[in-house]
């Protein structure tokens, strides 16, 4: 029995002895939480990102305010650049905390392919850190001050984390570098733009043979997202009524829950795709409720109204992504992973935009939250 505790006891010492073998003191690095990727002359690139200033009182409890300066420099390629920032700074930079690269437009349509691979293979950046791609000088994003941001750019990554608007898909590095080296997808990435000092992030960058393509608006990225994205949030959607006379009534749907689902089939060489959206909704709103109202009557008119305009913002999609010749919403991940055989004889980007697509959506009305409003 002693001898097995004095086992224990040497073991237990040297694990904290090497606890720390990496420690990082640091007062010698500047944390960087974002960068900015813009093109400049004689096909370099020029890193931008914003050194905050850190709080010296205890008046509040965030780690730093939105004073700071953005800094940027040129080189061959992020590291170099990196590198010259460091040795002007005199601190070494650290990419453990980076939360959000931007990447301008112009990069996104020629140097794309460059820039994954740089993040990549560098050990020291999370595979969880969001991309985006800024339609202007991607440096606009780092310079932009909303008097009611703390941190720039860690407020921005809070909404990316809430995603309350879901006009726009969140991407990571790790999700973006999947479907952009993947056969049967094609990869997205949400747009920013500056307007006023405040950053707006709406709609979807198609990316399609290493490089950006085209777009997605703000509606056809929220149906997009009702159909592939995962993580669910609320969203409300305002409808008017064109079943009554006064064309200032409206209804505001908010939406608790969805179901998904996409199916494919073989048919004479052709594949043929059923989209299904499936939403569970509440009324929050409505102008023009009456005594004695017919509930379910409502429900039923609000329930076609909003299946009608998701029909269209859906076709809208598949007819952008047939345009394109975009697989965005994946079939051909179903289509593999259903007829093998049939994949491994065809190039599926030749049988994209033959794809026959139908569509199926449900939307249930459950309650009115309203105290006037009581289905019997």
């Amino acid at each position: 029995m002693r001898k097995i505790c004095l086992l224990l006891i040497f073991i237990l010492t040297i694990i904290l002895m090497i606890g720390c073998w990496d420690f990082k003191q640091i007062d010698n690095y500047y944390i960087l939480t974002g960068l900015s990727i813009d093109k400049g002359e004689d096909n370099e690139l020029i890193v931008s990102t914003r050194i905050s200033a850190p709080i010296t009182g205890l008046q509040t409890s965030n780690t730093f305010t939105t004073e700071g300066r953005v800094i940027s420099r040129k080189g061959t390629t992020i590291l170099n650049a990196l590198q010259k920032m460091s040795n002007e700074l005199k601190k070494e930079i650290f990419l453990g905390h980076l939360q959000v690269i931007i990447i301008s437009k112009e990069i996104a349509k020629t140097d794309v392919a460059n820039i994954v691979d740089s993040l990549s293979r560098n050990p020291n950046i999370q595979r969880k850190l969001y991309i985006i791609v800024c339609q202007e000088e991607a440096k606009k994003v780092m310079e932009a001050v909303n008097p009611l941001d703390v941190a720039p750019i860690p407020d921005l990554v809070n909404m990316f984390d809430i995603n309350k608007t879901n006009n726009f898909i969140p991407i990571t590095l790790d999700e973006f570098i999947f479907k952009y080296k993947s056969s049967g997808y094609d990869a997205l990435l949400p747009i920013a733009k500056v307007s006023n000092q405040i950053i707006e992030v709406n709609g979807m960058a198609i990316f399609h043979n290493n490089s950006y393509i085209g777009e997605l608006n703000g509606e056809e990225s929220r149906v997009l997202s009702l159909l592939i994205y995962p993580k669910f949030t609320t969203e409300y959607y305002t409808l008017s009524q064109k079943d009554t006379k006064n064309t200032s009534d409206f209804v505001t749907v908010k939406i608790d829950n969805k179901s998904s689902k996409i199916k494919v089939n073989l048919k004479d060489n052709r594949i043929e795709t059923k989209l299904y959206i499936k939403l569970y909704a509440q009324i929050t709103e409505y102008s023009n409720t009456k005594e004695n109202q017919d509930v379910q009557q409502l429900y039923n008119i609000v329930s076609k109204q909003l299946e009608e305009r998701l029909k269209i913002e859906l076709e809208s999609l598949i007819k952008k992504s047939k345009e394109y010749n975009t697989d965005i919403l994946g079939i051909g991940k179903y289509v593999r992973a259903k007829y093998q055989d049939y994949w491994d004889t065809i190039n599926w980007e030749d049988k994209y935009s033959n794809t026959k697509f139908s569509t199926d959506i449900n939307v249930i009305i459950r309650s009115s939250s309203s105290t006037k409003l009581i289905a019997n």
